[in-house]
């Protein structure tokens, strides 16, 4: 799905907001209030989770649309979060994308990520203009504010 018109600012997200619940996987506070900022300025229910033993909890106990995890949380421990993801794709009967942020972004890194079950990898500072173009490319759910967008993106 393309948003082929964009606000006088350029941010398609003043035209569009999601539906979705998003579990933020983040350990820096700083990160945390920054990342959760903009997701809810798309129109997102954002639960927070400090560490893969809180976000695996969370979602395993509550209904989530994506997962936004810091990379380095991704590996912590041995854990396997893909595993935690498959069972509650398993549990709701839908798929729950999960997209891995970055502060040092190395192709090579985004590759192995993406082989152990991210969706898709975005550096840090996340550009709200990129976080929304992978939302809408990984989960859609978009409710547009102006109706002709939503006649435009269908065709």
């Amino acid at each position: 799905m393309e948003i082929k018109k964009m606000d006088a600012s350029g941010n398609p997200f003043e035209l569009a907001k999601f539906d979705l619940q998003v579990l933020l996987v983040e350990d820096q506070w700083a990160e945390q209030r920054l990342i959760s900022k903009k997701l809810k300025s798309m129109g997102c229910q954002v639960t927070v989770a400090q560490n893969l033993i809180e976000a695996g909890h969370l979602l395993k106990n509550a209904p989530m649309d994506m997962v936004l995890m810091d990379s380095g949380i991704y590996s912590q421990n041995g854990f396997d979060f893909s595993a935690v993801v498959e069972e509650a794709e398993r549990k709701t009967g839908k798929s729950i994308p999960v997209i891995g942020l970055a502060g040092n972004f190395i192709k090579t890194q985004r590759d192995q990520y993406m082989a152990n079950g991210m969706d898709e990898y975005l550096p840090k500072p996340v550009s709200e203009n990129e976080l929304f173009r992978v939302m809408v490319k990984l989960a859609g759910n978009v409710k547009y504010l102006n109706p002709e967008l939503s006649r435009m993106s269908a065709g």
